[in-house]
This record gives C-alpha cells, sequence and structure tokens, in this order.
C-alpha cells in the first residue's frame, strides 16, 4: 500500500454492532483504529467505513474530522454531502 500510494479508508477497530457501544467508547475505538491505520500505511485514513455503526458514529467521524467522506449511509444511491461543525463530509 506504501509503495503504490494508495489511499485507503478505515473499517474501524472492532468487528462489533456499534449500536451497543457508548459513544466515549466509540469515540477511543475511532482514534485507536485511525493511530492503528496510520503506523500500518504510513498516512491517516482518509474515508471511513465501519458497517455497523451506531447512531453517534457519523457525527463522531465528523468530529474526529480529517476525513473526506463516511460510507457508512445508505440512504441514496448517489453520494451525498453533509455539513458540520468542522466543515462537510461526503
Amino acid at each position: 500500500m506504501k509503495e503504490a500510494n494508495w489511499r485507503s479508508r478505515s473499517h474501524g477497530l472492532k468487528w462489533i454492532e456499534y449500536k451497543d457501544v457508548p459513544p466515549d467508547e466509540e469515540r477511543r475505538h475511532l482514534g485507536e483504529a485511525i493511530r492503528i491505520h496510520t503506523e500500518a500505511t504510513g498516512s491517516r485514513p482518509l474515508g471511513w467505513y465501519l458497517g455497523r455503526c451506531s447512531e453517534h458514529t457519523r457525527d463522531l467521524v465528523m468530529e474526529e474530522g480529517g476525513f473526506l467522506y463516511d460510507s457508512d449511509s445508505y440512504a441514496d444511491d448517489l453520494p451525498y454531502w453533509v455539513a458540520g461543525r468542522r466543515g462537510r463530509i461526503l
């Protein structure tokens, strides 16, 4: 991945249903996933796709900042912008 200069997204820290996880714990998992991803690939993930998100996931991703997109919404067939305090995310 480093040699090919791929830009990758993170799939989170654990394969669990985050709907049952308190927001502070999910926030810690998000931070640890970013740290491990950055250490392993040499760059921070630019996208996020948890796949087992909670009602808090998008807010936590936007709070963290640094992401270009979040793929956890299936609210439309096409990507769409969401505005937050730190800017927009696709």
